[in-house]
């Protein structure tokens, strides 16, 4: 006995199957919505901001005291090295006049005597 030739619906049932939806997923990343674009951007400074950064440096004059001898109070960013300069007068006389041991450190509101130029 011979086999029987296969019928037409049995060749239709040998189709292979579609892919599984995990299969299909996986295929392609979706773009950046405009809403993630948007919040990366950095927001610039405000005049308030900008404006309060540089302050106005106080400006003070020295002081002759009662008994003619000139005073000077330190401001802030003031080295005894500038402050004689300012004055016209040496480094160690101005160190000397006030009696400073460490002439690295001064405060600022100090007050110092300035020795007469000479």
């Amino acid at each position: 006995m011979e086999p029987t030739p296969p019928t037409t619906a049995e060749v239709i049932a040998v189709e292979p199957t579609p892919p599984t939806t995990a299969e299909v997923i996986a295929v392609e990343p979706t773009p950046p919505t405009t809403a993630e674009v948007i919040a990366v951007e950095p927001t610039p400074p405000t005049t308030a901001e900008v404006i309060a950064v540089e302050p106005t440096p106080p400006t003070t004059q020295p002081v002759v005291d009662e008994n003619g001898i000139l005073l000077y109070t330190v401001q802030a960013g003031d080295t005894l090295f500038s402050i004689a300069q300012r004055f016209g007068v040496s480094l160690d006389d101005v160190i000397e006049a006030n009696n400073i041991s460490n002439p690295d450190v001064i405060f600022e509101g100090d007050t110092l005597t300035i020795p007469p130029a000479g």
